[in-house]
């Protein structure tokens, strides 16, 4: 069975170490206990908040299991405007994503 969990909160009656997933914004984020990886996918143009939330909560899906590697599909991003107040974002949530920045 797969735990698919939302913004909302899991679903009922679903095995939790199967899988988790995320969706927001044009950004899923899906983590597979069977075969080891946190997969994120962007599409559509997400917003820089949107971003620096994914990273947030893909460092602490790593943080709880070491284990896990990270794949990000960029392949359906359509890529918006982005500023240096939020290029220093991006930065801020990476260099607080020690547990992501550890992982392959």
């Amino acid at each position: 069975m797969i735990d698919k969990t939302t913004a909302e909160g899991s679903l009922p009656g679903v095995h939790p170490l199967a899988s988790r997933q995320t969706r927001s914004a044009g950004i899923s984020i899906e983590t597979s206990k069977l075969e080891g990886v946190i997969s994120v996918k962007l599409s559509g143009t997400p917003r820089p908040e949107a971003i620096v939330k994914m990273l947030d909560q893909v460092n602490v899906l790593a943080a709880k299991d070491a284990s896990l590697r990270v794949l990000i599909d960029e392949t359906g991003l359509n890529p918006g405007f982005v500023g240096p107040g939020d290029i220093g974002r991006f930065v801020g949530a990476w260099r607080r994503a020690t547990a992501l920045r550890s992982t392959r």
